[in-house]
């Protein structure tokens, strides 16, 4: 399973989380999801929506406009499970991207 991931401030995390999280349970959205603690440094939340398959874009961009239609506004990155499982984050020593998708404006 791979994900998009959301940062999202704290002031919209639970109208934004309960959403996302009933998009996921009506089966809308995704297949999964899950939402961090709260970032005290940045003040943010990740929200994660996993999807079965990082290869099949439109799968990909279905999910994006499904959180698009819950009222996410960020910008959007999808990141392979198995980069976070190689350790492949930001400033990796690979100097690998680690998302493969953006979303589209």
């Amino acid at each position: 399973m791979t994900f998009h991931t959301v940062f999202c401030h704290s002031a919209r995390i639970d109208a934004i989380w309960k959403s996302v999280a009933t998009a996921v349970v009506s089966g809308s959205l995704g297949t999964a999801a899950k939402v961090s603690t709260r970032d005290p440094k940045e003040s943010t939340h990740v929200i994660c929506v996993y999807t079965e398959d990082f290869t099949n874009e439109e799968q990909v961009r279905a999910v994006e406009k499904g959180l698009k239609e819950v009222g996410v506004t960020a910008q959007m990155r999808y990141k392979p499970d198995i980069y976070t499982t190689l350790g492949i984050y930001r400033k990796n020593p690979w100097r690998l991207k680690p998302t493969i998708y953006t979303s589209q404006p």
